[in-house]
C-alpha cells in the first residue's frame, strides 16, 4: 500500500511523496531469520543462552528482545520488523500515542500543543 505525505523540501514540483508500508505477506522465514522476499535481514530468533526452549529476537542493530518461547519470538520478530520498517520518517508524526482509540501527540513531544 502507498500513502501520500507532504514533503515539499523533498518534492518540490509536487509537494507530495510516496510513503511505502510493508506488510508481514512481504516477509520470509529462512531458518531463524526472517528476510525481506527481496533477502533484506530483518530479524533473527536465537536460543536464550542460558534457558533452554526459550528464544530471543535479535534486530539487525544489535538489540535483543526479552525471552519467549519460539512461537512468540517468531511473532514478535515480525512485529517488530513492521514496526522498524513503517515508521514514519519524520520524529513529528513519530510521536503519537493511542488515546481513548484517536491518535493525540504526546504533550512535550515536537508536533504537540
Amino acid at each position: 500500500m502507498i500513502f501520500l505525505s507532504a514533503s515539499p523540501e523533498l518534492a518540490p514540483n509536487i509537494g507530495m511523496t510516496e510513503t511505502r508500508e510493508y506488510r508481514a505477506k512481504e516477509f520470509k522465514w529462512d531458518g531463524l531469520k526472517l528476510r525481506l522476499k527481496s533477502g533484506r535481514l530483518l530479524a533473527t530468533v536465537e536460543p536464550d543462552s542460558k534457558y533452554e526452549g526459550m528464544f530471543r529476537v535479535r534486530l539487525p542493530n544489535g538489540h535483543l528482545s526479552d525471552m519467549a518461547n519460539i512461537t512468540w519470538a517468531k511473532d514478535a520478530a515480525i512485529h517488530l520488523a513492521l514496526a522498524n520498517l513503517n515508521r514514519p520518517a519524520s520524529h513529528t508524526e513519530a510521536v503519537l500515542a493511542r488515546s481513548n482509540g484517536v491518535l493525540t501527540p504526546i504533550p512535550g513531544h515536537a508536533g504537540s500543543s
